[in-house]
């Protein structure tokens, strides 16, 4: 295919950009750690169908924030060197365990992603709102769960320490 002298390409390099996730680090926060004073003033008379609209929103949305952040850093991990590799593996964000054991292994960046992007259900510890039907996130842990062969796994993951990896 001929083109003309005109005819340039851009190049531009998906690695600038994918890991930029500080953004949906940050929103993951502001959902999780805002959501009980939004509830406090959505379960206030007149706005019922706004909370309920907002419950199903907030979850919706910390999950897919959870998975965005999870395959965009698995997505460039890879091309860290052997030293930032071996760092971050000694940072955890939280911790994980296989079948009914406790959870005492250490939940490093890597593995938390791996885990996000795998896991078949995600847990919030919630409260009930007084004097509402509706309920907040209590708690910046997030549990999930998941299979790995026939070994079933849980974490549980600390949002601020995750959300400070990025």
């Amino acid at each position: 295919m001929k083109r003309s002298r005109r005819e340039t390409f851009e190049t531009h390099r998906p690695v600038e950009f994918v890991l930029d996730v500080g953004g949906p680090a940050c929103e993951l926060l502001a959902l999780l750690l805002a959501d009980k004073p939004v509830h406090a003033i959505v379960a206030k008379p007149g706005f019922p169908a706004k909370a309920q609209e907002y419950a199903g929103y907030r979850e919706e949305r910390i999950l897919k924030l959870l998975i965005e952040i999870a395959t965009s850093y698995r997505l460039v991990s890879w091309r860290l060197s052997p030293e930032q590799r071996a760092k971050e593996q000694n940072v955890q964000v939280g911790l994980w365990g296989i079948g009914d054991d406790d959870w005492d292994m250490s939940l490093s960046m890597h593995e938390a992603c791996n885990k996000i992007i795998h896991a078949d259900e995600f847990m919030f510890e919630t409260r009930k709102v007084r004097r509402a039907a509706l309920t907040y996130i209590r708690d910046d842990t997030i549990l999930a769960t998941g299979t790995k062969g026939r070994q079933h796994w849980t974490i549980a993951l600390w949002i601020v320490e995750f959300s400070k990896r990025q």
